[in-house]
């Protein structure tokens, strides 16, 4: 249910509406950022339900979806060093960068999934 209000609250704000004058790079990284930034907030939560005393089966599902949405996040960072050039594209970042932003999504994807296949698995869900 976290999971769906986020993704909500994410997908409606103003940074990720769809413009006309928009490039490929805007909305690849807007998506990256989107996922990438999901899955923090994910994990975060995690971190929180654990601390006041949840149980796996209480977490395993948000651990899971952060490291599928870590892993959507390094797609997306390759689409934005795929773009091409364009003269709109006044913010964008360098290639280096947005591969450094696309490895490090990728090894909190690969954390993410190693704490779910160590604690997870087997764990059923609740209901």
């Amino acid at each position: 249910m976290l999971r769906y209000a986020l993704a909500l609250a994410l997908l409606i704000s103003p940074a990720v509406a769809t413009a006309a004058d928009k490039t490929a790079y805007d909305t690849a990284i807007e998506h990256a950022e989107l996922f990438d930034q999901l899955g923090d907030t994910l994990l975060t939560g995690v971190s929180a339900l654990l601390d006041t005393g949840s149980d796996a089966a209480d977490v395993c599902p948000d651990l899971e979806s952060a490291a599928l949405d870590w892993n959507k996040a390094a797609g997306f960072y390759d689409q934005a060093i795929a773009a091409p050039k364009d003269a709109k594209d006044t913010a964008r970042a360098s290639d280096a960068v947005l591969t450094d932003a696309r490895d490090f999504s990728l090894k909190k994807a690969s954390e993410g999934q190693r704490l779910f296949d160590t604690y997870c698995k087997g764990v059923k869900a609740p209901g």
